[in-house]
């Protein structure tokens, strides 16, 4: 069975309806970028009957992104998109119930998204503006891996001091973050976000999803909405090359993070990133560049990355083998257990890019 549709809530009875496509127009103005991401997965036949989810780009349109279509294709039992409830991700889900002994399991999707570079103005004022969105409030509420009292409160209110706007806030823990932070290249991944393992310790290091996401507990905890917003680099950088990727995405899945100010909206951060440039390209952290870079990611996003989702510690649909700190890999689980996203020889899978049109 190979085929290739849209994917329609029809074709996963727990699946949400697939959010209406965006028409592209010929070419994007104002800096848009349109391109096709490509996930093949592959699983050994010997595994027996499995399932995965593949996560695609957030169905809503952002400022930075506008999304236009996912397809898939595979030899599959059934397959469809399911839709988590309480942070609205999505994902391609696949199933696999009479695998055959001698015929590997496989699964393409193809998603169409366009994006562009991100600059809030910090500018306006802080705390005059309109009516709050109504799922704001979600991203003042600490989670399981991701806590806002104990060690995260009270080392955020040692690091914020008086400071009473958003923006002050966000700023100190920013800087303390990048003052006390290392990246360590040694760990798998983009890290597993374990802030009160890192505040316990004093070892304040990881990679992405550990930096940003230490951020995001330690502002929610002072007061203000943040949130980590997890997605995949699909373009080089102008900027620098470690923080860029193109063709071969497969290892380039990179966790941003927000917060919110009134009269202003979510403001883009990556601090992960300050910490990546200067280790990768050997530039001290006192140095003008990265000073630069300092500066840069604190209020803007480089438009070559996708936003798949902002869930943390999410609840699958169907149901998984327990949560997922976050829906940033394909995630594959089979008669043997749950399989390692991060070991190729036993998950293999591919992920692509292209720019349309360049």
């Amino acid at each position: 069975m190979n085929r290739r549709h849209f994917l329609k809530g029809t074709a996963l009875a727990s699946a949400a309806a697939f959010a209406p496509a965006i028409q592209p127009s010929a070419a994007y103005a104002n800096g848009w970028r349109d391109f096709e991401l490509v996930t093949r997965v592959t699983l050994d036949p010997e595994r027996g009957a499995s399932r995965v989810w593949v996560p695609i780009p957030t169905h809503v349109q952002l400022e930075h992104q506008k999304p236009i279509a996912n397809t898939c294709q595979g030899n599959y039992s059934r397959a469809g998109i399911f839709r988590e409830p309480v942070y609205g991700c999505e994902g391609v889900y696949a199933e696999w119930t009479g695998a055959d002994a001698k015929i590997p399991m496989k699964l393409e999707v193809f998603s169409r998204v366009a994006v562009r570079d991100r600059v809030a103005d910090l500018g306006k004022p802080d705390g005059q503006g309109d009516k709050v969105p109504d799922d704001v409030p979600l991203y003042l509420k600490g989670t399981p891996s991701a806590p806002t009292d104990g060690i995260v409160l009270t080392t955020a209110q040692k690091i914020a001091g008086d400071r009473r706007s958003a923006i002050d806030k966000a700023r100190a823990v920013y800087d303390w973050i990048l003052e006390n932070g290392v990246r360590d290249p040694n760990i798998t991944g983009c890290g597993t976000g374990d802030v009160v393992g890192m505040l316990e310790t004093g070892n304040i290091s990881g990679k992405c999803a550990d930096l940003n996401g230490l951020f995001v507990a330690l502002v929610r905890s002072l007061g203000v909405p943040a949130r980590d917003v997890y997605g995949i680099r699909v373009a080089d950088s102008r900027f620098y090359k470690s923080l860029g990727k193109s063709g071969d995405i497969s290892k380039g899945q990179h966790c941003r993070a927000e917060f919110w100010a009134d009269g202003i909206g979510w403001i883009p951060v990556d601090g992960a990133d300050v910490l990546k440039a200067s280790l990768e390209e050997k530039l001290a952290m006192e140095s003008v560049h990265i000073a630069a870079e300092r500066a840069r990611q604190f209020g803007s996003w480089e438009g070559n990355w996708i936003t798949y989702n902002t869930a943390r510690d999410v609840v699958m649909n169907p149901p998984a083998k327990g949560e997922l700190e976050f829906f940033m890999y394909p995630h594959a689980e089979t008669e043997t257990g749950v399989v390692n996203h991060l070991e190729p020889k036993t998950f293999r899978y591919e992920i692509t890019s292209q720019q349309n049109g360049a």
